[in-house]
């Protein structure tokens, strides 16, 4: 057996130790050999990591900036919002508060034209309060009036039963024409450029006393105002009693203070009329004896019910009309205006028939009517009244008809 050398046998223990020996339980403070570092096995290669931690670093710093970018846009936007929220705030108190100044110049223009209404009518009713006394005192002045007034109870009675058994002509009979139901209102359905001129006195909208006007049938203060005929007769219920009750008022004002004015006032005879609104109950009506025929009468001599409570009925140019105890009171007013006629001896007029101007002149052999007045039939009375109570007279027959 070949011998090894001993330095050769110890290099070669040290070198088969990291392989076979556990680690030494002590390391020791020198070492007498230096052992060069295990170099990687051929085609090994080590790459160092350096790069990775950067892009990672640099994506985790990208991800801060978007974060906080993205932070400050929400506020940005949060800030955009509440400013706008603000702008919008503002704009609805200023359109608010527009509307409200809006709403109150309306009012106050509102209240102005109510106001100036008011004034208006006022100032009409004293129109009409004056007119009404200065007919009053013409009338009373009148010959006419004179023998009308002169009548007493013993003539009115016998005036009253004859006037019940005068027969009106057949083509102008209202009691006939009701009572065959052929009297018919006035509607979309009637043609009006259709319906002769006779048949056209028995609807409502046209009195007999204004059948001939031009235009024709329309009231001539209305007329004045521009109504044209076709407006006139296709006014309904609602805007007829508007027009009667705004020319009703004129004959109620001053019901109030007609006592003062007789206390002071010598020449208008207001004892005779009434002094206030008529109360129909039991009760005797001041004026009402005036009229020839009673409410009564009227009832029989067209086979109508009794008057409801309260009411009273009218019998104007041959139309019986329904009045409540204001439009009885103006009717009663406008009777003291009215001046007699002067009928021929033995003529007697027939209460139920509707007649024009010419044709009460024609059947009743009257003369021309005083300037400013027209021939009328109020309750079985032929009487005269001047243009205005007698348009106000034929008002009352259009809304106030008993149909």
């Amino acid at each position: 057996m070949k011998k090894t050398t001993f330095p050769l046998a110890v290099a070669l223990a040290i070198a088969a130790a990291p392989a076979f020996a556990t680690p030494p339980a002590y390391a020791p403070q020198t070492s007498i050999l230096t052992i060069p570092a295990p170099q990687p096995a051929p085609g090994v290669l080590l790459i160092k990591d350096d790069k990775g931690d950067k892009e990672a670093k640099k994506h985790a710093k990208e991800a801060r900036k978007a974060a906080e970018k993205a932070e400050k846009k929400a506020e940005k936007a949060a800030e955009k919002r509440e400013k706008h929220a603000e702008k919008a705030e503002e704009k609805r108190e200023k359109k608010a508060e527009k509307a409200a100044e809006k709403l109150e110049k309306r009012a106050e223009k509102a209240a102005k034209a109510e106001e100036k209404a008011v004034k208006k009518a006022l100032k009409e009713d004293r129109k009409a309060h004056k007119e009404y006394h200065k007919l009053l005192e013409e009338a009373r002045a009148s010959d006419h009036y004179a023998r009308r007034t002169l009548r007493d109870e013993a003539e009115r009675e016998t005036q009253a039963r004859a006037v019940l058994r005068a027969a009106a002509p057949e083509s102008r009979d209202m009691a006939a024409l009701l009572s065959a139901g052929a009297l018919a209102l006035l509607g979309d359905r009637v043609a009006f450029a259709e319906v002769e001129d006779d048949a056209l006195l028995t609807y409502r909208n046209c009195p007999p006393g204004l059948a001939k006007k031009d235009p024709p049938c329309v009231p001539p203060g209305l007329a004045a105002q521009g109504v044209t005929y076709e407006e006139w007769v296709s006014y309904d219920e609602d805007e007829l009693d508007r027009i009667y009750l705004d020319r009703r008022r004129g004959y109620l004002e001053d019901l109030d203070d007609t006592d003062a004015q007789a206390a002071t006032n010598d020449t208008v005879v207001i004892e005779e009329t009434p002094r206030r609104i008529v109360r129909l109950d039991d009760t005797p009506v001041p004026g009402e004896q005036k009229l020839l025929l009673t409410s009564a009468q009227i009832a029989e001599l067209y086979d109508l019910r009794p008057a409801p409570a309260g009411h009273r009925y009218a019998l104007i140019d041959g139309l019986p009309v329904l009045l409540n105890e204001e439009d009885y009171t103006s009717l009663l007013r406008i009777n003291e205006l009215a001046l007699s006629a002067d009928v021929a001896e033995g003529v007697t007029v027939a209460p139920t028939a509707a007649l024009t101007q010419d044709e009460l002149r024609r059947t009743y052999r009257l003369p021309a009517a005083d300037p400013g007045y027209k021939y009328t039939v109020l309750n079985g009375e032929l009487i005269q009244l001047q243009d205005q109570a007698f348009e106000t007279l034929q008002l009352i027959r259009i809304a106030r008809a008993v149909l």
